[in-house]
């Protein structure tokens, strides 16, 4: 069945609101058996858009559906009671989506009104559903994720344009979750990243080709949100414009990340071509993860400069942990143009995380030492092969082209150089192969490899004390606060408590923390929460007061130092177990 929108009362005046009219033309299809709504040309308005099994949405060259600029008319109930916040819906369906060559236009340009729900509306969401399809169509100016797609199977995006690059936090396709999913032919211009992979259920059996993609963000990003797997990730034939990241993937939530191949990619002002991260996280705690098998080949990359200082270094890394190495990566036939201008001591501090911090957003985001190479860092990897590739410098670098730390079998074959001084310097590398290849090789001198051993030490000391806090915290979860102190004052400096303390446990928590604070207890110090800052994200501290505390009434005087947010409206509680 075909039915037209102005068989059921839309008006294409772009102003009337044809919401009511769209949805009564699905239900008629879908109670005919199913078929085709079709969007003739001329402007409509609506809110929310909920398809049925078996009805697509076709939308005639010249036809244009403006979003509601009422929020609340952009909202649709889930079956578990959740709201999507979006212009068209659908979920537990087979057999639907939105084809055609019009547009939709949410008409959100420049929109950061925050929270999400009900303040941010996307404009395309299916959940659980199985053969979709979205093709042909124009996506423009969403208010958050453009598309998002929550375990649906066998989907299918191919052709579309995708514009979200004025809205913050404005992805452009992105799943939660999802398998047997094929996107071509598409033109991405995203807000943040343009291509998402994320948690909420297994990402299996990915196929992206034929795509042109941009974004304030990555590329394509896989992860972090990732305590499900992440299996079979094909990517090929796709050109990346102005990114911060070409291909990004973070393994932050202890999943299995197996068998990625990307092919015959064409980056150009992308900072960092590749970015490949195992990440911990206080989600982690409990699962191993495994990061391997992943196949570069055929990729030029160009690589832009930093927009401004103390912003990442151009780079491609390939970064795992000290006990879970990133394993099997095989890079062919690649050609890679850096910024250059390093110096020859760049990057000779050893002091470099090992991104050890359980509370921090999952990212070497602000790099505060200069890498100890032009083009590649590699740290804790296990049997990486390199092959006939080229590192070129844009302004001669006299760092060499590769780093490489904590590395079980590195290969490299056939590889020259253009503008950057020397190949590879390395430490704590076993199994080192070169054959056919240009430039020098640096082993790291004994003195930096004492520092680096230290450094990783310390970092697993900052990394126990970290978790310590979260299970702490998950423990205080259990408990009732049995004291709260308002903080009122801009910063806190020092706060005080009096209560009667009846023996046994006692927890002081202090939420909205940003920095790394300094916690004292009557002139003592008793915590210290080494945190390097990047992000406007706050944590909490949980204090075990219990060999503090004596029996019966107590003065609790609290300074903080190292404290860089405002704590107006922010609170103080004392916990213990409940009675």
């Amino acid at each position: 069945m075909r039915l037209s929108i102005l068989d059921c009362g839309a008006v294409a005046d772009g102003v009337t609101k044809s919401t009511d009219a769209i949805n009564e033309a699905i239900n008629r299809v879908s109670e005919a058996g199913g078929g085709y709504v079709i969007i003739p040309p001329g402007e409509y308005v609506s809110g929310t858009i909920i398809l049925k099994s078996n009805v697509y949405l076709f939308l005639e060259p010249g036809s244009t559906v403006f979003g509601s600029m009422e929020n609340e008319e952009l909202m649709a109930d889930c079956k578990n009671g959740a709201k999507e916040n979006t212009q068209i819906f659908g979920e537990d369906l087979y057999n639907c989506g939105v084809l055609g060559h019009g547009t939709f236009d949410l008409r959100r340009e420049n929109y950061h009104v925050k929270p999400k729900l009900n303040g941010r509306p996307g404009m395309i969401r299916f959940r659980e559903c199985t053969n979709v399809t979205i093709k042909g169509v124009t996506l423009r100016s969403p208010g958050w994720f453009t598309i998002l797609l929550r375990n649906n199977t066998n989907v299918t995006i191919d052709s579309i344009v995708l514009d979200s690059a004025d809205c913050e936090n404005g992805d452009g396709i992105d799943f939660s979750g999802s398998k047997n999913v094929t996107i071509s032919n598409c033109k991405v211009s995203a807000g943040d990243d343009a291509i998402g992979l994320k948690d909420g259920g297994p990402c299996e059996n990915f196929t992206i080709t034929n795509c042109v993609l941009s974004s304030k963000w990555a590329g394509i990003r896989i992860g972090p949100e990732s305590a499900n797997d992440m299996l079979n990730i094909t990517v090929s034939n796709c050109v990346f414009n102005d990114c911060s990241d070409g291909i990004k993937i973070q393994n932050f939530g202890g999943g299995r990340f197996e068998d990625f191949t990307f092919s015959n990619l064409n980056m150009v002002n992308v900072l960092r071509p590749i970015f490949i991260t195992y990440n911990p996280s206080r989600w982690w705690r409990g699962k191993t993860g495994t990061f391997k098998r992943l196949l570069i080949d055929n990729v030029i990359a160009r690589m832009g400069k930093r927009p401004e200082p103390g912003w990442f270094e151009d780079m491609i890394v390939i970064h795992g942990l000290p006990d879970y190495h990133i394993e099997d990566v095989m890079i062919n036939n690649m050609h890679v143009i850096a910024p250059g201008g390093g110096k020859e001591d760049d990057g000779s501090s050893a002091e470099n995380e090992e991104l050890f911090d359980y509370m921090r957003y999952p990212d070497l985001v602000f790099q505060w030492e200069p890498y100890p190479s032009s083009c590649m860092y590699i740290r804790n990897v296990s049997r990486i092969r390199l092959s006939n590739c080229v590192f070129e410098t844009a302004l001669p670098d006299k760092r060499p082209a590769i780093a490489a730390q904590s590395v079980n079998g590195i290969r490299i074959t056939n590889t020259e150089l253009n503008g950057t001084d020397g190949l590879i310097r390395y430490c704590k590398v076993n199994g080192l192969n070169i054959t056919n290849s240009e430039g020098t090789v640096i082993e790291e001198s004994p003195e930096y490899v004492k520092r680096l051993n230290e450094f990783a030490a310390f970092s697993r000391e900052v990394e126990k004390k970290f978790i310590d806090n979260d299970n702490l915290l998950i423990k205080l979860g259990k408990m009732q606060q049995t004291e709260t102190l308002a903080v009122s004052e801009p910063t806190l400096s020092e706060a005080e408590f009096t209560f009667d303390h009846q023996g046994g446990e006692g927890y002081l928590k202090i939420d909205g923390v940003l920095g790394s604070p300094k916690v004292f207890l009557n002139g003592k110090e008793i915590y210290f929460l080494n945190r390097k800052q990047y992000y406007d994200f706050v944590i909490s501290v949980a204090v075990d007061l219990t060999d503090y505390l004596a029996v019966g009434k107590n003065v609790l005087k609290i300074r903080l130092e190292g404290v860089e947010d405002n704590f107006e409206n922010k609170k103080i509680g004392l916990f213990s177990p409940e009675k």
